[in-house]
């Protein structure tokens, strides 16, 4: 909505080009998780039937839409996509949407107490552990983004570090605490002075984000608290304060880069309060995720 929308204008009519341009609606796995973990949390909150169906309607549609071939569960896009780096041909299966499928599927099998969706998650970490590619050093290494590159990206990295981490806390697996240590010492090896991270290690993505350092926060943080990685924990408060301190604006509004304000980007607001509310026995914001939270409805 535009600004004048909240004061009562109605915003100007917006065309669908899609339909003309014969592109037909698809399902998007990791969208899909994303809202599967919020309709857990809100039947949690409600008690109420309609979500705890709704439930299992998404994990269901979600299980239909893992990619074929691979060793463990995992999923892409519908689409194919270009990057800066990399072009992914339809439903190449990257570890940022598995991990955040994973997620849901823990947060499914804890809230219907069905194991078959936690067996979900754990054979997602078999797809990180045996599917993706590694770049190693001395006590560290790092996940690539999909099967097809050899890419080191620090959020991608953590995220399958994080999906390890929780799985593991269940299963008591050592390996997975153990790799999920390694993958994290790998991008904390990084960290930059400021306390924040490049999105990847070369020069050509040397850029600071602030969704993506949101991804590197709560994955590190499933790292510290489910793999005894206390290592982890002085980086985690550094990022954090970063993260507070370099992607605001005064009235709330969430920037993109750490350095500029544009441009404007609803990944950025949504992620902004996921992780503010995610890392608040960290270091609580109040006031800040307020003012988000206010910006992002009234725009």
């Amino acid at each position: 909505r535009s600004a004048s929308s909240s004061a009562g204008v109605a915003p100007p009519p917006r065309t669908n080009l899609r339909p003309l341009l014969l592109i037909r609606k698809t399902l998007n796995a990791k969208g899909l998780g994303l809202l599967l973990s919020g309709t857990v949390r809100r039947a949690r909150a409600t008690g109420g039937e309609r979500y705890a169906t709704e439930v299992r309607t998404l994990a269901e549609i979600l299980l239909t839409l893992r990619a074929p071939g691979y060793r463990g569960a995992c999923w892409g896009y519908p689409f194919p996509w270009q990057s800066r780096a990399f072009y992914l041909p339809r439903g190449t299966p990257t570890v940022v949407n598995t991990a955040f499928v994973g997620h849901a599927m823990l947060d499914v099998a804890a809230y219907l107490k069905e194991e078959a969706y936690f067996s979900v998650a754990r054979s997602a970490c078999t797809f990180v552990l045996k599917d993706l590619a590694r770049t190693e050093e001395e006590g560290a290494l790092c996940f690539s983004y999909t099967p097809r590159d050899r890419l080191a990206v620090h959020n991608a990295n953590l995220l399958g570090a994080g999906l390890l981490a929780r799985v593991g806390a269940v299963t008591g697996e050592a390996e997975l605490h153990h790799t999920a240590r390694r993958s994290a010492r790998w991008t904390l090896r990084r960290q930059l002075p400021s306390g924040g991270w490049w999105y990847a290690e070369p020069l050509y993505q040397h850029w600071i984000d602030s969704f993506h350092t949101g991804f590197v926060l709560e994955a590190l943080r499933r790292v510290v608290e489910h793999a005894d990685f206390g290592e982890g924990r002085e980086p985690l408060v550094r990022g954090h304060r970063f993260f507070l301190d370099h992607f605001f604006e005064l009235d709330g509004r969430p920037r993109y880069y750490h350095d500029r304000k544009g441009p404007i980007d609803i990944h950025c607001p949504a992620q902004a309060l996921v992780t503010m509310c995610d890392l608040w026995d960290v270091e609580p914001a109040p006031r800040l995720l307020g003012r988000a939270a206010r910006w992002m409805i009234a725009n």
